[in-house]
């Protein structure tokens, strides 16, 4: 009887605890739950980097275009479906999911004005390979 008491109670807790307003953003989940790496970088030369998660970013001289000749960016990366979630990350086209191999965000820090002039080469780490996924560059929205 206990057992069952105690299911009751908590299934209770959790119907209450989803049916939060959608407009409520949790403090377990979010962008912002994902680890920050920085990388500081001279824009005129050619630059190789690696993540901890073992991404590797080719950023030749001139792909980046800015005030001052050295940046620094932050990049946080999200590979499973847990860190997906947690970070509230989705991928659609035309209001359809699409599957994802990974996502990486990359974002000048520190308050600088960076602008992308050439394509930066990008490699994600996989244990599956599908040849017909292809690079889809999202927006970032509130929600």
């Amino acid at each position: 009887m206990r057992t069952i008491t105690l299911c009751f109670f908590i299934s209770l807790v959790l119907v209450f605890s989803c049916n939060q307003g959608a407009d409520q953003q949790s403090s377990v989940t979010g962008i912002d739950k994902l680890a920050s790496q920085f990388f500081n970088i001279n824009i005129n030369k050619d630059t190789v980097l690696k993540t901890l998660n073992g991404a590797i970013l080719d950023i030749a001289k001139g792909s980046l275009s800015s005030s001052d000749s050295v940046v620094q960016l932050e990049i946080k990366e999200a590979y499973s479906l847990e860190e997906m979630i947690k970070a509230r990350l989705t991928t659609q086209s035309n209001s359809q999911p699409l599957s994802s191999g990974g996502m990486l965000y990359i974002n000048a820090a520190g308050g600088q004005q960076i602008k992308i002039t050439k394509a930066i080469r990008v490699a994600v780490p996989t244990k599956f390979y599908n040849s017909k996924m292809q690079l889809y560059k999202g927006e970032q929205t509130a929600d």
